[in-house]
């Protein structure tokens, strides 16, 4: 027998999603009023769908996935363990709750717009309120670099429309045509031979007189076919 599925879900929501954005989008996906899906976001493990195969219930998950909910698909057994579990409150992740502030200052030695985050937000454990603007220094560290020194004491520039390459004239082609003759216009220029006549013995042939039949005829049988024991209704 086929193990039957559940589309589990307790009103966990992706990163950067509201909670209120996510109640329309799954209102929206099930084409139900924002009621009907409110105990959905209590925090116990409800059933979305159930008695499902598999990848029917992993095509709700991401349906579901895509409008921000993000469900979990288990089999009937693991659902009750869940189930059984304590409610937890659904809320967005507090990390993308808070967007942490830059500062753009202009650096004096480049003249390039710089932007620093002035402090880390809240909810990233230990790195929670540290200050990085006034150890920029330290963080990054510009140098002067040099001009390259090229040597052109060896370049020069020409005039304008000056030619750059240097033009060599192609010597005419020398062909010697002592040795070559021209005939008279019409001369044959081949050496034409009349082919020898085809000696062909036919004394041993005889022609008959018209009309007369060559190949032996011979009657063509008539096939005899039984046909007594066909009718025709």
């Amino acid at each position: 027998m086929a193990e039957h599925y559940v589309v589990a879900y307790n009103g966990q929501l992706a990163e950067g999603k509201t909670l209120e954005v996510v109640k329309q989008g799954v209102a929206q996906l099930f084409k139900v009023d924002v009621a009907k899906i409110e105990h959905l976001f209590t925090g116990q493990w409800g059933s979305i769908k159930k008695g499902v195969d598999e990848a029917t219930a992993k095509k709700y998950q991401g349906a579901l996935a895509k409008m921000g909910a993000i469900c979990k698909v288990v089999t009937e057994a693991q659902f009750a363990e869940l189930s059984s579990a304590p409610a937890v409150e659904a809320k967005p992740d507090p990390a993308m709750s808070e967007k942490p502030q830059a500062k753009v200052t202009m650096t004096e030695d480049t003249g390039l717009l710089r932007s620093v985050v002035k402090e880390a937000p809240a909810g990233l454990g230990g790195l929670e309120g540290i200050s990085v603007e006034e150890n920029w220094d330290q963080l990054e560290t510009h140098d002067n670099t040099p001009p390259p020194q090229v040597d052109l004491s060896g370049v020069a520039m020409a005039e304008v429309g000056a030619e750059l390459t240097e033009h060599q004239d192609i010597p005419d082609l020398e062909v010697d045509l002592s040795e070559i003759t021209l005939d008279a216009l019409g001369v044959d220029m081949s050496d034409h031979q009349e082919p020898p006549a085809l000696d062909v013995d036919t004394s041993e042939m005889i022609l008959d007189e018209p009309g007369v039949t060559i190949v032996e005829h011979k009657p063509v049988v008539e096939p005899e076919i039984d046909i007594s024991k066909i009718s025709l209704e």
